[in-house]
């Protein structure tokens, strides 16, 4: 198995303001690109994990990045870094998706396994790290992922990727 990869993100656009003698433009067209390529050092990876989620009202998912599971391909995934964490929230949630706060959990970007982030309905949260050390992941201390439906209810979906070093 290799593993080649593109993290990217960005915003492009233009400010746009009605002036005397014309419009005064300002473009603009920030963002992020980092390839990964297949290993185990600053800019490399050689696991992804993907994952089409539905969790049901007021319920929970938790993924457990040392624990059992598979890439695409049925290969055991068991993580000891993160590179990189992609969650997108289906358009057509009524809820919000909670990112983190569980007790065993990855720290990774957090400030602490309990702290968290809200992903509204059709929202998307990016976090990267390329260092050769990563986000640490520690077999039953620090390696739980925590996905959450914010209310009751209705389900919530979405995809969780999860590029990272096994």
């Amino acid at each position: 198995m290799t593993v080649s990869a593109n993290v990217f993100a960005g915003i492009e656009g233009a400010l746009t303001s009605a002036r005397d003698g014309g419009d005064a433009v300002q473009p603009f067209n920030e963002g992020l690109s980092k390839l990964f390529t297949d290993g185990t050092g600053a800019g490399q990876a050689n696991g992804v994990y993907i994952d089409d989620f539905s969790i049901e009202a007021s319920g929970t998912l938790s993924i457990d990045l040392s624990g059992s599971l598979e890439d695409a391909h049925g290969n055991a995934l068991v993580f000891t870094a993160i590179k990189a964490i992609l969650l997108i929230a289906d358009a057509a949630n009524t809820n919000n998706v909670i990112l983190g706060n569980v007790a065993n959990g990855f720290v990774g970007p957090f400030g602490a396994a309990t702290e968290s982030l809200t992903v509204p309905p059709g929202g998307c949260v990016l976090l990267s790290n390329p260092s050769a050390a990563g986000w640490a992941v520690t077999a039953g201390t620090v390696d739980l992922i925590k996905l959450a439906n914010s209310s009751s209810g209705s389900a919530v979906g979405g995809t969780i990727v999860i590029l990272g070093e096994v």
